[in-house]
Order: structure tokens, then sequence, then C-alpha cells
């Protein structure tokens, strides 16, 4: 399954995304569609804390523009 030049990301989707969608059409869900949905969700999940943490640094920052403004 060499169709496609996925570039810098080729070890992670050849080593995870692609492997998890064929498993999950073919034994769990049936469907491409919902696969995909689903991986974008686990995705959204692991990268949760540091998205977390970049909330936080941007309101900190938001409170200290003021002050470096002056």
């Amino acid at each position: 399954m060499n169709f496609f030049n996925f570039g810098p990301i080729r070890l992670l989707s050849e080593g995870f995304m692609i492997p998890f969608l064929e498993f999950s059409y073919n034994h769990i869900i049936g469907n491409y569609g919902v696969a995909i949905i689903l991986l974008t969700l686990l995705i959204k999940v692991a990268f949760m804390p540091l998205m977390n943490k970049q909330y936080a640094t941007m309101k900190k920052m938001r409170d200290v523009a003021p002050e470096m403004t002056k």
C-alpha cells in the first residue's frame, strides 16, 4: 500500500493511522467515514493536555500584555 507520499509524517501515518483505520473498518465499524471521525477524536483526546497548557499560557500572556505595552 505505497500509493501515496506522506512526506514527513510517513512513520505516523503508516505506523498508526492507516492500520487503525483498516482495523476499525474491518473489525469494529465497517464504515470509513465513522472510522475517520473516531481517529480524529482519538487524536484530539491525545493532544488535549498540550492544548490545555497552551490555553493557560495564552491566558497568562493576555493578562501580562497591557503591562508590556506600557
